[in-house]
């Protein structure tokens, strides 16, 4: 967080798994399984403070300072700690993973950031905090990132069947 500490990030990921290298900017390349990306709380990359990774690959990027690309910072962050758009530094941020169909949206505080196809989502989710040049705060106040309010829907196709079984078990109770 801001005012002591530096560039950390949040990193979200669908279909990781246990075996691979921790999905993080600093290892991409090195192995990373499964669909994830980061959103950074300042900024402070400038060219991909918001990226979106297919294992090995970044498939999109968002950068503060690149034409063009600071409408979503903006429509989704309200604070300014002197750069040229918002960020969500030191303050709370929905974030949305939506997987549908091999597509995979991510929206902040409701808005829009990628909308991509992958065909690496089966598999675990995963939430992390990253501090890509390891230049946290020297105080304990400035050294920490929070997750709250998880939610995971299982796909309708997966609610489907139990719905149907459910529905067909009160008809049967009702007719008895």
């Amino acid at each position: 967080p801001i005012p002591a500490g530096s560039t950390e990030q949040a990193l979200w990921g669908v279909g990781v798994n246990a075996d691979a290298i921790v999905e993080a900017r600093n290892t991409r390349g090195t192995g990373t399984v499964g669909t994830w990306g980061w959103l950074a709380n300042d900024n402070g990359y400038g060219t991909e403070d918001a990226a979106f990774n297919e294992n090995d690959i970044e498939v999109a990027d968002l950068g503060d300072t690149q034409i063009g690309e600071s409408d979503p910072f903006n429509d989704a962050f309200t604070n300014n700690i002197g750069g040229p758009n918002n960020v969500p530094v030191n303050s709370w941020v929905r974030a949305d993973i939506i997987v549908s169909g091999g597509n995979v949206r991510v929206l902040y505080n409701g808005v829009e950031f990628f909308n991509e196809m992958s065909a690496s989502t089966d598999g675990f989710a995963m939430l992390g905090y990253e501090d890509p040049f390891s230049s946290i705060s020297s105080s304990p106040d400035f050294q920490w990132g929070l997750f709250d309010n998880f939610v995971v829907t299982p796909a309708p196709s997966t609610l489907a069947p139990a719905l149907l079984a459910g529905i067909g078990l009160l008809r049967r109770r009702r007719a008895q």
